[in-house]
C-alpha cells in the first residue's frame, strides 16, 4: 500500500473507521 498522495510507502497505523485501518503518511503528512 502507497500514499494516494505521494505515492510514498513509509506509514504507520492510525486507528480504524468503520471498519476499516487507516494510515497516516510520515512523508506528506496524509
Amino acid at each position: 500500500m502507497n500514499c494516494p498522495r505521494c505515492k510514498s510507502s513509509n506509514h504507520t497505523k492510525n486507528g480504524i473507521v468503520c471498519g476499516r485501518q487507516r494510515y497516516k503518511c510520515h512523508d506528506c503528512g496524509y
